[in-house]
């Protein structure tokens, strides 16, 4: 559920709130998509040092990078980029 809050819910809430508030539809465009890149690899390097959570981590990872590969490019079609 993290991994797709993470890709698809978060950039679609950043696009409404921007919206709202009138943002430059350039800077609407890239925010929202920077917002939907894949979860960095350096949270799952954080969990294997410390020992926390590092099977969750490496699952949302691997999640994270298949479902950004249609959710950005979703994105990208709804925001005619």
């Amino acid at each position: 559920m993290n991994t797709l809050s993470r890709t698809v819910f978060v950039p679609l809430v950043i696009f409404l709130v921007m919206m709202f508030f009138k943002v430059d539809r350039s800077v609407i465009n890239m925010t929202t998509v920077t917002i939907g890149i894949t979860v960095a690899a350096i949270s799952t390097i954080f969990a294997n040092q410390y020992k926390v959570a590092e099977q969750e981590m490496a699952s949302t990872l691997f999640l994270s990078n298949i479902i950004s590969i249609f959710s950005t490019g979703l994105i990208i079609v709804f925001l005619k980029i």
